[in-house]
């Protein structure tokens, strides 16, 4: 085994790793979490045009990044910093806690900012892998912004104040007091683990074992057996018996990707590349069934 190769890639090893643990297959669920939140039986035929409808807007949005990677690479930062905000908005929410609006986006700046302002250089090499598996001589938008010397601290200063707004809203609210001290804890342990770890690892421990792993528990909830066990929780075995098709099809379509339109060119930064774009084209209907169905 190739040790200094693994010490070399340990972070991109972790991100990728979400493709098997909690990560892809956590959307995989989207048609059971649609149909059930409906109560709708999941038939055939409405299988095939959720998934249909689900593909073509996946295809769609890859198209855009082939043809447009520079601003696709900063939209799938903005899209996370909703949709991963916005997840644990209604988190909140489901656990009958009246959170301010604004609690999603701080929660969502949190994995997309803190990692950009504690290791700038590591974060953007990460976007320009997602920019130039598509075009090689490209290089990322933005770069000479980041490297002025100001605009990182004015992000800190803008992370700063919206994390004062979001508090000063929640200990205002009698309600939010008595979890207050929980959700402080979650943040600190988050900009802990935003700033002391290279930016794909944190963010890819985070998209695992927080967003991911909140979002199964809820939708258990709404599916039900045999998602959740009976005394209430998740059936973990169950879950990925039931994610295993659509998991296994997104991992094919990321391969395919990265080997007949990318070409292997090295093979953990194509495959990193071509991860980026398919979390792009995946997360758009993803994040419009979470939030139609949670």
């Amino acid at each position: 085994m190739d040790w200094g190769w693994i010490v070399n890639n340990w972070p991109s090893l972790i991100f990728l790793g979400t493709l098997l643990v909690l990560g892809m297959p956590h959307g995989a669920i989207d048609h059971y979490l649609y149909f059930s939140a409906r109560k709708r039986l999941i038939t055939p035929k409405a299988l095939m045009r959720f998934a249909g409808v689900y593909l073509l807007a996946a295809v769609v949005m890859t198209g855009l990044w082939l043809l447009f990677p520079g601003a696709a690479i900063w939209g799938l930062v903005l899209l996370t910093w909703f949709h991963w905000g916005d997840s644990d908005w209604i988190y909140e929410k489901n656990r009958g806690h009246k959170v301010p609006l604004v609690f999603g986006i701080w929660r969502g700046s949190l994995p997309m900012l803190v990692p950009l302002i504690g290791n700038s250089v590591a974060y953007l090499e990460v976007l320009a892998t997602g920019v130039q598996v598509v075009n090689p001589e490209a290089s990322l938008a933005g770069c000479e912004l980041f490297q002025s010397g100001f605009f990182l601290p004015l992000l800190g200063v803008f992370l700063i104040i919206l994390g004062i707004i979001n508090w000063s809203l929640i200990l205002r609210s009698p309600l939010m007091r008595k979890g207050s001290l929980r959700l402080l804890a979650e943040d600190l342990s988050l900009l802990l683990l935003f700033l002391l770890l290279p930016p794909l690892a944190s963010v890819g421990l985070y998209f695992a074992f927080w967003h991911s792993s909140r979002h199964i528990r809820l939708s258990a909830r709404i599916i039900g057996p045999p998602l959740e066990k009976e005394f209430k929780g998740v059936n973990w075995g169950r879950f990925y018996c039931m994610a295993f098709p659509f998991t296994a099809a997104g991992i094919i379509l990321m391969v395919l990707l990265a080997w007949v339109i990318l070409g292997l060119r090295g093979a953990v930064s194509t495959l990193l590349g071509s991860y980026l774009i398919t979390l792009w084209a995946l997360t758009w209907p993803h994040a419009w069934v979470v939030r139609k169905s949670l």
